[in-house]
């Protein structure tokens, strides 16, 4: 079956559901996110798409550009589907704080780099 969406369009989606977890998280700290269950699942399902449109993207596309860690960013995705419950608030708060902003700044460069070729 073939791909609905291109790689740059999946590059995209990420980019759309990192722009709603920073709007979302604007002014909220640790304890507001950990009490607010409405705010952490839109959070995690927004960090779930992103999984899902790494998942999606092209093999060959990833074997190219392989300075992201489309493995783990897979993973989490996997955690956050199948093992909710055993899922720890304070590891998503971290994911979002250290490492969706690195993640941001790498998709943004590859999404506005993208070659047809990629």
């Amino acid at each position: 079956m073939k791909n609905k969406y291109s790689d740059k369009e999946r590059l995209g989606h990420i980019i759309d559901c990192i722009i709603f977890i920073d709007k979302a998280l604007i002014n909220v700290n640790f304890e507001e996110f950990e009490n607010n269950f409405i705010l952490n699942t839109a959070v995690c399902k927004w960090i779930e798409l992103i999984g899902e449109s790494a998942y999606k993207l092209t093999k060959n596309y990833k074997q190219k550009v392989n300075n992201v860690p489309w493995g783990q960013i897979e993973k989490l995705r996997h955690i956050l589907v199948h093992d909710y419950f055993e899922l720890n608030i304070g590891q998503i708060w971290s994911v979002v704080i250290e490492n969706i902003p690195v993640l941001k700044t790498q998709i943004e460069n590859l999404y506005n780099n993208f070659k047809i070729e990629d």
